[in-house]
């Protein structure tokens, strides 16, 4: 129980540390809200990447417990690119992320360590504002700063 740190490098590769609980609060993922996917063992191997917006290429999927694709879906049933404010909250992506740890959970999928969603730079404050709200989100995931 304690503390541990995941360094996290900005597109500058400017290096942040970021503290994460290992205790897992409550038993809740750690969830980060970034620009772009980080790369490297110490993240890939211990956890999971959604992709909210333009579609990813085959490298920054490579590697992951876990990579996902998310785009919202209109009530028409087309959907919205991943970056549409419109479509985070209810049915949206705070929804997909809920599917997502239910489905690990109930299919016995090896657990993830910490979760990313990735989005466009503009779009990082208002996803993590719209996730932090989310009552169902926080019973699976520790959104992190």
């Amino acid at each position: 129980m304690g503390q541990s740190h995941i360094l996290i490098p900005d597109r500058g590769n400017t290096v942040h540390r970021h503290a994460c609980s290992t205790a897992k609060a409550g038993g809740r993922v750690p969830l980060f809200v970034l620009d772009h996917a980080p790369q490297g063992p110490e993240w890939q191997n211990a956890g999971g990447v959604v992709f909210a917006g333009p579609k990813p290429d085959l490298a920054q999927m490579a590697g992951w417990r876990c990579a996902l694709e998310w785009h919202g879906v209109e009530e028409d049933g087309t959907a919205h690119g991943g970056h549409c404010l419109c479509c985070v909250g209810r049915g949206g992506l705070d929804q997909f992320l809920l599917a997502q740890a239910q489905s690990r959970v109930r299919n016995g999928g090896e657990p993830l360590d910490v979760m990313v969603v990735v989005c466009p730079p503009e779009l990082v404050k208002a996803y993590k504002s719209q996730l932090k709200s989310s009552v169902f989100l926080s019973s699976f995931y520790a959104l992190q700063p």
